[in-house]
């Protein structure tokens, strides 16, 4: 297993993301930034770039009335998975 520890960038689709990694080195934490989509997401660590297998997916949701729209889509889910 690669260690995240120094990792400098999480991308989504090429959309840079802001991130955290555990003090561990074995987690990010991070936020799908708006316009990403589904396709691939890269993480650049010191030992090389690492890229997932399967394809990230933004599921988009309706906000409940005007007042509660953010922005046109909202990603609402992100499933994990070892890169």
């Amino acid at each position: 297993m690669t260690s995240l520890t120094g990792a400098t960038s999480v991308a989504f689709i090429g959309t840079a993301a802001t991130f955290t990694v555990n003090s561990a080195g074995t987690a990010i934490s991070t936020t799908v930034p708006a316009g990403a989509t589904d396709g691939p997401v890269h993480v650049v660590t010191p030992g090389g770039t690492l890229s997932n297998k399967v394809t990230f997916r933004v599921f988009l949701t309706t906000p409940k009335s005007r007042s509660d729209q953010v922005s046109d889509w909202q990603p609402l889910a992100f499933r994990s998975s070892t890169v």
